[in-house]
């Protein structure tokens, strides 16, 4: 045990030894900065600039109105386009016919709908056909067929009424309105901060002048106090001196 603690001694004193040969090593030098003079504006676009919490607050409301946006597509009218071509060959059983018969089918159909505001849901569709077959004794071939179809939804009990209808848009235009209150609430603060910042520093600087003034008088005043403390003694002197003059000048 006494060796262990004889070895920790002998090398504590060698890293010291180590440490005062190389001596107090030399610090880097900072270049001095040069002073920065800013008006009020500049430290508030500053502060506005280099403000990440402000930056990402500043995307909130762009958010909330994208999603106002997307609210309302849902009242946009929505169109559509359906084709379908069909054909169907299959072996004829009546020989007169020939031993295949051909059947095709073309069909288009055109549709619009919409959401009203009312909860009511509007389609409109339109389908235009033709069917061709190459039997011998069809009554008219080509055949074209046409449709048109209206259709009005209404619900009664779930989902009634233009506020039901609107209820997405008016739940994203409330998280827009909160979202551009809480940035306005921030930008705020934000110029109150800088501002109060600002003022303290011109408070600070001009106490700071007050102070070096004070300090020159009293550096002058105590500079001057030797020779105000000698004109008080020439002047009491000569105030004690005064009444024997006066004697003897009587006298004389």
């Amino acid at each position: 045990m006494r060796h262990r603690n004889v070895t920790v001694t002998a090398l504590a004193v060698i890293l010291l030894a180590q440490g005062a040969w190389a001596g107090p090593q030399a610090r880097p030098q900072v270049p001095p900065r040069e002073p920065l003079s800013l008006s009020l504006a500049d430290c508030i676009q500053r502060a506005l600039r280099s403000n990440p919490d402000l930056a990402v607050q500043v995307l909130t409301p762009e958010m909330e109105a994208a999603r106002v946006s997307q609210a309302r597509e849902q009242f946009l009218p929505e169109f559509g386009l359906n084709t379908v071509y069909y054909r169907y060959d299959y072996p004829n059983t009546w020989g007169l016919e020939g031993p295949v018969i051909s059947s095709r089918l073309d069909n288009y159909e055109f549709s619009v709908s919409e959401l009203l505001p009312t909860s009511s849901r509007i389609d409109l569709s339109l389908s235009n056909g033709m069917t061709n077959t190459n039997r011998d004794y069809p009554i008219v071939n080509p055949a074209y067929n046409s449709e048109f179809r209206f259709r009005l939804i209404q619900p009664l009990l779930r989902d009634f009424g233009p506020k039901i209808a609107r209820h997405a848009v008016t739940q994203a235009g409330h998280a827009l309105d909160a979202a551009t209150a809480a940035l306005k609430a921030t930008l705020l603060d934000t110029l109150f901060q800088v501002e109060q910042a600002y003022w303290n520093l011109y408070y600070a600087r001009q106490n700071l002048l007050v102070l070096q003034l004070s300090l020159d008088q009293a550096r002058e005043i105590r500079a001057a106090l030797p020779v105000v403390a000698e004109l008080k003694l020439q002047r009491i002197e000569e105030s004690e001196l005064a009444p024997d003059r006066k004697i003897r000048g009587f006298f004389n």
